[in-house]
C-alpha cells in the first residue's frame, strides 16, 4: 500500500483496494492492476526498469506474504511452544495429542514422536483415562477423545468389562464397541475382545425372550488386536501382524498396514502416490508409481517389496490357518 501511495501517487483508498485485489491472488484481476501501477509509477517519475522490477516483486510476494504483525505473533508463539516442549515435555505433548485427536495420521505421528522424546504413551484405560490425555512423570495416558467415534462425549470410568457394559447400556453401541476395540478393557477382561463385542450385541438386544449370552467363538477374518487399535487410534499398541503369514519377509520385503495414500502426478503427468505404512519398525514413508496404488486400502495389511523407498510390488498379507 505504501509503494502504491508513494511511487504511484495513489490515494489511501485506492492503495487499499489494490491490496484486496492482490490478496485474492486471482491472476485475471491482478494483471490490470499491476499494469496500471507500472504506468502510474513511470508517469510519477520512476524509471520504467525500476518500476517493472518492483511490480514483479509485488506479484511474487502475493504468492505468500503477510504483515509484520503476523511475523511477530508467529515468532512469539514459536518461542513459547519451544520453551514449553523443552521444560514441560509430557504436558506439552498431551496438549498436542488432544489437538489432533480426531486426525489419526497426525495422532500416530505425534505418539511416535513422544517415544523419540523418551515418553511412554499408554492406550486408553477404562478405569483411569479421562476425556483428554493426562500425563504423570514420563508417561502419557491417552484420553477417550483419541478413540474414533467418541470425541468429547463423556465416558464413565469402570472396571469389569461385562458389568460395565450392562451398567452403561445407554451408551451408544458404537461407543461401547470402539472402547473394546481400542483395548480400553484389556487389563480387566477375562475374555477376548471378540467375546466382548459379541456380548455388546447381546446386551443391546431388547427382546424380552432373548436366550442367555453364549459366545460362539472368534469370527472368521476378524481383525487382529493391532488392526483394531489402528482403526480406533491410528496406531497399533499390540502386534498388528499376529496371525499373519510373514514367511515371505526378507530385507526388501516386509509387512505393513497402510495408514495413508495420497495420489499425485509425476512431472510428466503420470500417476503416482505417496504411501504411509505402519511396520514393525514404525511409520515408513513410501512412493509408488503407476496407478496400482488405487488397490491399496487404508487399514489393510500388505507385504511390500521396497527398494530405496519405492514400492516395487505388493500383495495382500494372508492370515495363517489356525
Amino acid at each position: 500500500m505504501q509503494i502504491a501511495q508513494t511511487l504511484c501517487g495513489y490515494s489511501y483508498g485506492k492503495a487499499d483496494n489494490i491490496r484486496r485485489i492482490i490478496g485474492r491472488k486471482i491472476v485475471d484481476e491482478m494483471q490490470p492492476v499491476i499494469d496500471e501501477m507500472l504506468e502510474a509509477g513511470v508517469a510519477n517519475g520512476i524509471s520504467e526498469p525500476v518500476m517493472k522490477e518492483i511490480c514483479d516483486m509485488i506479484v511474487k510476494f502475493a504468492n505468500y506474504g503477510f504483515n509484520r504483525g503476523h511475523s511477530a505473533a508467529y515468532g512469539i508463539t514459536a518461542w513459547r511452544t519451544a520453551y514449553l516442549k523443552a521444560h514441560y515435555t509430557a504436558d506439552f505433548m498431551c496438549s498436542l495429542l488432544d489437538s489432533v485427536a480426531t486426525e489419526k495420521d497426525k495422532l500416530a505421528t505425534y505418539i511416535l514422536h513422544c517415544k523419540d522424546l523418551g515418553l511412554q504413551v499408554l492406550p486408553p484405560n477404562i478405569k483411569y483415562s479421562q476425556s483428554y490425555c493426562i500425563s504423570r512423570g514420563k508417561q502419557i495416558l491417552l484420553g477417550f477423545n483419541c478413540i474414533s467415534g467418541i470425541g468429547e462425549q463423556h465416558v464413565p470410568n469402570g472396571e469389569e468389562p461385562k458389568q460395565y457394559i450392562l451398567d452403561n447400556i445407554n451408551l451408544n453401541k458404537r461407543v461401547l464397541k470402539n472402547l473394546v476395540s481400542s483395548g480400553a478393557f484389556d487389563m480387566y477382561a477375562k475374555c477376548s475382545r471378540y467375546e466382548l463385542l459379541a456380548f455388546i450385541d447381546w446386551a443391546k438386544d431388547k427382546r424380552k425372550s432373548k436366550p442367555p449370552f453364549k459366545y460362539g467363538g472368534e469370527p472368521e477374518n476378524a481383525d487382529s488386536y493391532g488392526q483394531m487399535e489402528f482403526n480406533m487410534i491410528g496406531l497399533p499398541f499390540t502386534d498388528a501382524f499376529a496371525g499373519y503369514d510373514t514367511s515371505l519377509e526378507r530385507e526388501d520385503v516386509y509387512i505393513g498396514i497402510v495408514s495413508k495414500v495420497k495420489a499425485h502426478k509425476t512431472k510428466k503427468g503420470k500417476p503416482m502416490a505417496f504411501v504411509d505404512a505402519i511396520t514393525k519398525h514404525g511409520v515408513e514413508n513410501l512412493i509408488i508409481f503407476g496407478d496400482s496404488f488405487k488397490e491399496l486400502e487404508r487399514g489393510s495389511v500388505y507385504l511390500f517389496k521396497v527398494q530405496e523407498g519405492i514400492i516395487r510390488d505388493f500383495i495382500t498379507a494372508k492370515k495363517m490357518v489356525a
